[in-house]
């Protein structure tokens, strides 16, 4: 029987791990495809950004190429002109406008730029004539007056001019270019140009390293732009952000899940728990209603057909008719009054009570079974007690209750005791009943369970004995509904010893009474 009992719990407990390991699961995936998309969010935002550097690059060399057709169409004309003065002006010319030449069919001019100092390698000026005698012997006349880039090496270090060829009226084309300052370009104009944006940086081909992506900025200058570190690093920080929330959501939502299902489990447990609680008391009360009926029955019948030969054996049956009839009368009384506190619907009628006399009265009338039971017991009543506002009947099942459960589960030490004192818990004058037995003890994991109703301890030496377990459960809700503490102590095989603590009204009992 007790396996069978266990099965249910089993496979409540099983679903409901099944549960939590099926929402573990959902949640981490859920939780792999968040962590995953701020960063590819955040990749797609840094590779997207190239678009946007494309644009910036075009404007930058539509720029770069107008500034440079500007200054070689104003020199050419001046040099048509036949004025050999530098055609330089500083307040409107940049400063990455470098060295100008001029190149016809026989001669190369070089004008020295405002910025540069000293004489030319000679070496150089041999590669730069060299390089513009070959762009003027491959010249085609449809393409003249057009701005064209020129990049070639020097000791390791890149050259870029921007050159344009040009009719004269006598039919011989020359050739006009201008070296570009390439660390002035990024200096004065590159670096302003794209980091205005927060996203970008230009750098020289030679010093990219590593990088998201790479766009060249054109064929002919040197130059590279790259997302820039404080961009990328913003993106990541959003996305670890991003990261964080959706796993802190995650956590929260899991630790909700798993408390949640845990409530519900714990709530299924207890109905299936309740549901086999019940299904025992309906077999216990049956019980309980039958033994005593089947004796008073017995015994009367007895007496009725005058098969009772002597008066001390009728004396003995008609008190055995009182004992189960006052049994009876409690098992109607406890099912009825639970009934009533689980609907809600236990009335009580509270009134200034001496406690004293009616825990006097309880044990008195049950003075006679303790005695045919063997039990040794005593009442020990303190003087001028306060009166209590509370309902007499009420108390008195109480006692009952407690001296029935006392009897029932004794051990081989038969002793039970009544202690009623003043007592003053949290500054409130009141009255301590305790009511110590000798009994089979309770466990320390039954002893959280032992005033719900339906519950009966799972000891052996308790199974032995029907009961309904709603003696205790009515205990304390009579005991809470008077303002009261209920509290047990309890040891197995040494017994259990019951404090209750009961709030006194305004009026006291005279000393004495």
């Amino acid at each position: 029987m007790p396996h069978e009992q266990h099965i249910p719990r089993k496979r409540w407990v099983l679903a409901g791990v099944a549960i939590i390991v099926l929402g573990i699961a959902l949640v981490g995936f859920a939780l792999y495809s968040t962590f995953a998309q701020p960063q590819t969010v955040a990749l797609l935002r840094i590779t997207g950004a190239r678009n946007d550097a494309v644009q910036l690059k075009t404007s930058a060399t539509g720029h770069i190429g107008h500034v440079a057709l500007r200054f070689l169409s104003r020199a050419n004309a001046q040099y048509q002109a036949g004025l050999r003065s530098a055609p330089f002006d500083r307040d409107r010319d940049p400063a990455w406008l470098g060295d100008l030449y001029f190149m016809d069919d026989q001669n190369l001019i070089r004008w020295q730029g405002a910025d540069d100092e000293g004489t030319p390698d000679p070496e150089f000026i041999e590669l730069i004539e060299m390089r513009l005698r070959h762009r003027l012997i491959e010249f085609d006349p449809v393409s003249h007056d057009a701005l064209a880039f020129m990049r070639e090496s020097f000791h390791g270090r890149p050259v870029v001019l921007a050159y344009q060829v040009s009719g004269v009226s006598a039919g011989r084309p020359i050739l006009t270019a201008v070296r570009i300052d390439l660390d002035s370009l990024w200096r004065d104009y590159l670096r302003g140009h794209f980091s205005a944006s927060g996203k970008f940086s230009v750098l020289a081909k030679s010093d990219v390293k590593k990088a998201y992506w790479v766009e060249p900025l054109s064929a002919a200058l040197p130059f590279v732009v790259v997302p820039a570190p404080e961009f990328v690093e913003h993106e990541l920080l959003v996305a670890t952000v991003q990261r964080a929330t959706f796993v802190a959501i995650a956590v929260v939502f899991v630790v909700v899940l798993v408390v949640m299902v845990w409530r519900l489990l714990r709530a299924v447990e207890r109905e299936v728990s309740l549901s086999r609680l019940k299904s025992d008391f309906v077999a216990d009360v049956s019980h309980e209603l039958k033994t005593p009926l089947a004796l008073i029955r017995m015994f009367s019948e007895m007496l009725s057909e005058g098969r009772v030969p002597t008066e001390e054996k009728k004396h003995e049956y008609y008190g055995i008719i009182t004992r189960e009839s006052t049994r009876l009368t409690q098992l109607i009384e406890n099912i009825l009054d639970f009934s009533r506190i689980e609907a809600g619907r236990k009335p009580y009628t509270m009134e200034p009570i001496d406690v004293g006399e009616v825990v006097s009265t309880t044990y008195a009338t049950y003075r006679v079974e303790l005695d045919q039971l063997g039990f040794e017991h005593t009442l020990t009543l303190q003087d001028d007690l306060p009166l209590i506002q509370g309902d007499a009947n009420a108390i008195a099942q109480a006692i009952v209750n407690l001296m029935s459960n006392a009897m029932k589960y004794s051990g081989d030490e038969k002793r039970f005791e009544i202690d009623i004192e003043r007592e003053t818990r949290r500054d409130a004058e009141g009255v301590l009943i305790t009511v110590k037995d000798s009994g089979i003890g309770i466990s320390p994991e039954d002893r959280a369970h032992l005033f719900d109703g339906f519950f009966r301890a799972r000891d052996d030496r308790v199974r032995k004995v029907r009961g309904t377990g709603l003696g205790l459960s009515v205990v304390s809700h009579i005991v809470k509904a008077h303002g009261g503490t209920i509290d047990v102590e309890s040891r197995l095989v040494k017994g259990s010893v019951f404090h209750i603590f009961l709030p006194q009204s305004s009026q006291k009992v005279a000393s004495g009474n």
